[in-house]
This record gives C-alpha cells, structure tokens and sequence, in this order.
C-alpha cells in the first residue's frame, strides 16, 4: 500500500518537550482515487500527531541520533508531489506550505512535510532546523523512501517556546499549534 504524509510528524521516538507524551496518533485523512490527479491514485494521505498530556503542553522538538534513531517509513513509497521539484512548492516544513499554489500545482496541497504543529505559513511557527545533519534524511524522504536520521552527530527540526514573558499562557498558547490544544496533539 501506498502511503502519503501530509503531515509526517514522527514522534514515536525521543525528541526533546515541555510536555508529557503520552503516544502518536495517526488519522486517515484522505484515501485517493485518482480524482484530483492520477499520480496520488492508491495513496492515502495521514496526520501523525504527538499525543501530549495537557493542552498547554509544547513540543519544541524532534530529534534523532544513533542512539535515539528517528525514522518514518512505510511499506509503499512516501508521496513527493512531482511539481515539488520547484522551489516555490518545495515544502520540507509546515511553516513553508502556500496555500496560494493549491489551485495551480493541486498536488502540493498533499505533498509530504514535516512539521510541528503548523500545516501552512499562516500559523506563526517557524519550524527550524539543523540543516546540514538534516540534509541526508530529507533527500531520502524527498525521493520516497523514507526519513532516518540514526548517524553520531544527529538532526533535529525545532520552534522556540513562544510564550516566554508572556502574561497570559492560555493566550499565547491558544494562538500556537505547537502546543497540545484541547486535543492534546501536536
């Protein structure tokens, strides 16, 4: 079968929180047909959440290394939608998705990111990275086969805590997917 990831979030191995998780969930999105464009027939597009304890829990980051290796994968190819090969709907993170493109390269809007809590630009999170360690396991993900990072030096994509000074955490909070929200995922 194949698989798509919108929202490829990998959690189920270390990575560093203010939070308690407590598990991933995954949630079916969208089972293609072929409908909207023949390349996404027999995908299936998912979320990957982190489940949290607390709806004012933050995830600030994913990170893997050989002792703590991180992977995502499947037993198909992972979706990369063929316009992604242009920069301006190239998204490796969330914070990069443009809605704007949907309606000209339709195939974006189910291309395959990482993220931490935002599924577009809009959202305020500026998912961050170490790009130089992340660089291996983003070119075998933008290929479709799969995210690693298991090597000494490790990888991580990252936002900084957005509340601190901040008088209000349930303000601050309410407006910033990173934390678990009355869902407590992430």
């Amino acid at each position: 079968m194949k698989r798509l990831y919108s929202l490829a979030w990998a959690f189920a191995i270390p990575a560093c929180l203010l939070a308690q998780a407590t598990g991933v969930s995954i949630e079916t999105v969208m089972v293609h047909d072929g409908s909207i464009d023949t390349s996404l027939d027999g995908y299936t597009t998912y979320r990957i959440y982190a489940d949290v304890s607390a709806e004012f829990d933050f995830v600030s980051s994913v990170f893997g290394d050989a002792t703590n290796p991180l992977m995502l994968g499947c037993d198909g190819s992972i979706y990369q939608s063929a316009t992604s090969t242009n920069p301006a709907v190239d998204y490796n993170y969330g914070n990069a998705v443009n809605a704007a493109f949907f309606p000209v390269f339709p195939t974006t809007q189910y291309d395959s990111w990482l993220t931490i809590g935002t599924d577009d630009a809009t959202q305020g999170v500026n998912v961050q990275s170490t790009d130089a360690t992340m660089a291996p396991a983003l070119a075998l993900f933008n290929a479709g086969e799969g995210f690693v990072i298991n090597n000494p030096f490790g990888a991580t994509w990252f936002t900084v805590y957005p509340c601190a000074g901040a008088p209000d955490l349930a303000a601050c909070a309410g407006t910033n997917p990173a934390f678990g929200g009355a869902d407590n995922k992430v």
